[in-house]
């Protein structure tokens, strides 16, 4: 855990089938993100399975790769021991060899930390990996389902310029592909989550064209036990939902296949806000925060904004190729993003003592943002019904646990917008271990030091809101501090109130105000 500075899981795979969810909208699947295929994206095609893996990226636990390092592989078998994967992602207690169990063959990777290896079949691996100072040894799964042939795998290490160091934490890696009908499907949103421990998903991939993913974690050790009860959560738009129970644990999987199915029909919606021009309710939210030049903004698609202090004050994630542009709206020509339109951040005015660089940006004051919905009529409204958006977010990675900061509250009135009360907060507690400094490193809603980008949220309940007549919704941004505030903030879109159950986990905190 870092404090602040001034104010403080080759195995068989198991071919997972969604079920349920009628048309009407009114079964109760614990999960209906629902993720949106953009124009442009390659269609879906059918690829002929390939169960071979030729090639390794091999990423520390803070996803940097590690380069130029020295690689030893062993498998189960040349290691006399029984391959056990019948059924499961990950193996929740593996036995490890040790060093001189290897033999002489070694391995290098190149400047992206990738290495070629001979044809890897399905099995259990495990991998040696030695970078300067210090080696570690993680278990590596290749499902007989595989059908990529290339793969991820995460070492046990954190490395910085000068030494690498032996994290304490649950570190690993989730690679696969998602299909329907025998297809590919693209655009579908696999992550894993451990319910209120991790405060919802903790790492999140979108799949590729080709109905591909790769997910990376790093959890504090002392989650060990909620990992092993942890859910992985499958969805796309027009699909059931799959929820399925994983045990998270220190190694790497690859090749697990998931199906998802069709819906019958269209999602009952009870709500719905686009901010769209046609929207007959656009113009009725309000808008107050602060500090005047860091607020909630209606963001156009012909909008351009880059975070003026990427490679200066912040850096971004190894995974990202957006230069610290801020996206365009998630869906349609707008969306609501707090931040700062002319720097894109949302430091607000800077410190005239910030002269360090990469500190992560130090604000003069902290600052917070709140958009509120006008009122909506829910006095007709049977339980249960459930809040989701389209969603995007960057924000520090220093204290992503209950000591957190960058606050993205979703908070209700029924009082006419007099008090509000909080009822989710989207900051995840997952408290990743790393030697690196942190303070110019994003936490984003894919996961630690990983690009951000579009996810659909996990359903938010308002049962405690079914009858209601005057409801009003607000979104809050809340800095709590002014330091490491020169990420690029917040953005919610598309905004659905609809009869299905909530699954995120409720705040049980006392900020009603």
């Amino acid at each position: 855990m870092i404090f602040k500075k001034s104010l403080l899981a080759m195995l068989c795979s198991t071919v997972l089938v969604a079920c349920g969810g009628g048309s009407d909208g009114s079964d109760n699947n614990p999960s209906e993100q629902q993720p949106v295929e953009k124009p442009g994206d390659k269609p879906p095609i059918q690829e002929e399975p390939v169960t071979k893996i030729s090639e390794i990226q091999l990423l520390d636990a803070n996803n940097q790769p590690i380069v130029n390092a020295t690689v030893k592989i062993l498998s189960s078998k040349e290691w006399g021991e029984e391959y056990k994967g019948q059924g499961s992602i990950f193996l929740e207690s593996v036995k490890l060899p040790v060093a001189a169990d290897f033999g002489t063959a070694s391995f290098g990777t190149d400047g992206n930390g990738v290495l070629k290896v001979d044809s890897l079949m399905p099995d259990q691996y495990y991998v040696w990996v030695k970078k300067q100072n210090v080696d570690t040894i993680t278990a590596f799964l290749v499902q007989k389902t595989n059908t990529a042939q290339a793969t991820v795998v995460i070492s046990p290490m954190s490395c910085n310029d000068e030494t690498c160091e032996v994290v304490k934490a649950v570190v690993g890696s989730l690679a696969g592909q998602v299909m329907t009908n025998g297809k590919p499907l693209a655009n579908a949103q696999v992550s894993l989550s451990a319910g209120a421990e991790t405060n919802g998903a903790f790492t999140t991939a979108m799949t590729d064209h080709q109905g591909h993913f790769k997910l990376t974690f790093n959890v504090s050790d002392k989650l060990v036990d909620a990992l092993k009860k942890a859910n992985l959560m499958v969805n796309a738009e027009g699909y059931n939902a799959l929820v399925q129970s994983v045990a998270v644990t220190n190694m790497s999987s690859s090749g697990n296949v998931f199906q998802l199915s069709q819906k019958n029909g269209n999602q009952q919606v009870i709500w719905k806000e686009t901010f769209e021009a046609d929207s007959a309710t656009r113009s009725l939210w309000q808008i107050d925060q602060t500090v005047d030049t860091v607020k909630w903004n209606l963001l156009q698609s012909n909008q351009n904004i880059t975070n003026a202090l990427v490679d200066k004050y912040v850096k971004l994630a190894p995974n990202d190729t957006t230069k610290g542009v801020v996206p365009k709206p998630l869906q349609g020509n707008f969306a609501y993003w707090y931040g700062n339109t002319s720097h894109g951040n949302f430091l607000g005015e800077q410190s005239e003592y910030d002269k360090t660089g990469l500190d992560g940006g130090t604000s003069i004051i902290d600052n917070q943002g709140m958009l509120t919905s006008p009122s909506i009529d829910l006095s007709k409204v049977a339980k249960p019904i459930s809040l989701t958006f389209k969603t995007w977010w960057e924000i520090e990675s220093v204290n992503p646990n209950e000591d957190g900061f960058d606050l993205m509250n979703i908070q209700v009135s029924i009082d006419n917008g007099k008090t509000f009360k909080t009822i989710a907060r989207l900051n995840p507690l997952s408290d990743p271990d790393s030697n690196l400094d942190r303070e110019p490193l994003p936490f984003s809603n894919f996961g630690f030091n990983t690009a951000p980008a579009m996810s659909q949220q996990e359903m938010i309940s308002l049962d405690e809101y079914a009858g209601q007549s005057n409801v009003k919704l607000r979104f809050e941004f809340k800095t709590e501090d002014e330091l490491y505030n020169g990420f690029r903030g917040w953005m919610i879109d598309d905004i659905v109130i609809q009869p299905t159950q909530g699954t995120f986990p409720l705040y049980k905190g006392y900020d009603s105000y």
